[in-house]
């Protein structure tokens, strides 16, 4: 999982969870998320987390990723499929946030040499004496 701070109120998170790891990795999530949480930084998570996120979906790891997600207050803004075959659909790319109120649009883009969609977030910023708030 890569942390990337790029102001001092700001953590982008770029994880990415391999199909069939441990469910324990989700403690690490969480406890990644809790200090980002303690330190009061605005949150972006742009992550393949290969946990089927679609409502009514059966995946085990989605309750888990659900809770962790209510607990700090990060908002789902992709709520379509990200990865479709010609046998399922399934929404395992997310992006969430902490600050639903700085993004102006999100979304999923079809993409011709894989069968994962692209998802995107964009957000306000503002430059003040050089620095990007």
């Amino acid at each position: 999982m890569k942390q990337v701070n790029l102001a001092l109120d700001l953590s982008l998170l770029v994880p990415g969870r391999p199909p069939n790891s441990p469910p324990d990795i989700f403690n690490e999530f969480e406890n990644l998320i809790g200090k980002i949480d303690s330190l009061n930084l605005e949150l972006y998570l742009v992550a393949d987390i290969n946990t089927n996120m679609l409502p009514g979906a059966v995946d085990v790891n989605s309750p888990k990723l659900r809770n962790i997600c209510d607990i700090y207050s990060l908002i789902q803004w992709i709520m379509e499929p990200t990865r479709v075959t010609a046998q399922s659909q399934s929404l395992i790319d997310i992006c969430k946030t902490n600050t639903p109120y700085k993004i102006v649009a999100s979304g999923v883009m079809t993409l011709d040499i894989s069968d994962h969609f692209l998802v995107y977030l964009v957000g306000k910023a503002h430059y003040t004496n050089g620095w990007m708030c």
